[in-house]
């Protein structure tokens, strides 16, 4: 009888480290929430050109702000975060200038643990980073990232939604990827360290 109570006393307080682990991580490992969005989506590197301002070579160096709003009554997130411009391909922007770019997407924790809020295939820009990014002003003023605007510089070895920091891949982003891969890599100066 001692073993059975004791078996379930060791298999209880196992339960109760396992759940504690489980909710200690959701708490600091956010959970990806993603709000499908219908977007229209560049078909080739020429269009996607003609849709943004800016075209440059950036590297994170703060993530500032979150902001909540809603639209239809929904709440919406976006963070905005400060980018150094390495290199300028298309417009005004100057090598060495700072400017904040607003991402569709926020941080949430509730008593079930940390979520990450994000609208279409956006994920967040990761500090000391470097980015080929395709730049469009809002009509409010700031800089947003073009719907598959964002490439990760230098490209990884192996194109996954991980490496390329996206929520998913697939055949429009891969050929994109490619195209723009060609064209700017061999414009990039070599000694920019990400």
């Amino acid at each position: 009888m001692k073993r059975i109570l004791s078996l379930i006393l060791v298999l209880g307080l196992i339960g109760v480290v396992i759940g504690l682990a489980v909710l200690i991580r959701n708490h600091f490992v956010p959970t990806i929430i993603t709000s499908k969005v219908v977007e229209a989506r560049p078909s080739s590197v020429a269009e996607l050109e003609e849709w943004v301002d800016e075209i440059v070579l950036v590297t994170v160096t703060d993530i500032n702000r979150q902001e909540e709003y809603t639209i239809l009554e929904i709440p919406m997130y976006r963070t905005f975060t400060t980018v150094q411009v390495d290199h300028v391909f298309k417009g005004s922007l100057e090598s060495g200038s700072k400017i904040e770019i607003g991402l569709p997407h926020g941080y949430v924790r509730k008593p079930t643990g940390l979520y990450l809020i994000t609208t279409g295939r956006y994920l967040p820009l990761k500090r000391n980073s470097s980015y080929l990014l395709f730049v469009v002003v809002t009509p409010s003023g700031y800089y947003a990232i073009s719907p598959d605007g964002k490439f990760v510089f230098p490209p990884p070895d192996v194109f996954t939604a991980k490496t390329l920091e996206i929520g998913e891949v697939d055949s429009l982003y891969l050929l994109l990827l490619n195209e723009v891969w060609e064209k700017y890599l061999p414009q990039i100066d070599h000694s920019h360290k990400p």
